[in-house]
């Protein structure tokens, strides 16, 4: 399986060197046209990632919206969604106080 860079450069290759459509380049390396055009944008997360993550683990038992609620405090407002992504996996698998041992 190609990544999607990969996919980029070999359709870019078929059309310059064996002078191909770039339609039909497109298609024999199975990439749609408008993921060929569209470039990838930084998402610029570093900042705030590093902070939510050090809020995660410093706050084991809580979960990802009010660990939220304490980012906005600090730094700024993040989508629920982005929140979601930068979430570490390792602490959802925390015991929290509710939970029965």
């Amino acid at each position: 399986m190609l990544t999607l860079a990969a996919k980029r450069r070999a359709a870019s290759v078929i059309v310059t060197e064996f002078r191909r459509s770039a339609a039909r380049s497109y298609q024999l390396v199975g990439l749609h046209r408008s993921s060929y055009r569209c470039r990838p944008r930084p998402r610029g997360d570093d900042e705030a990632g590093e902070t939510f993550v050090e809020l995660a683990y410093r706050h084991p038992h809580r979960g990802y919206l009010r660990l939220g609620i304490f980012h906005r405090r600090e730094v700024r407002l993040i989508d629920h969604e982005k929140l979601f992504r930068l979430y570490p996996a390792g602490t959802s698998d925390q015991v929290g106080p509710d939970s029965k041992q």
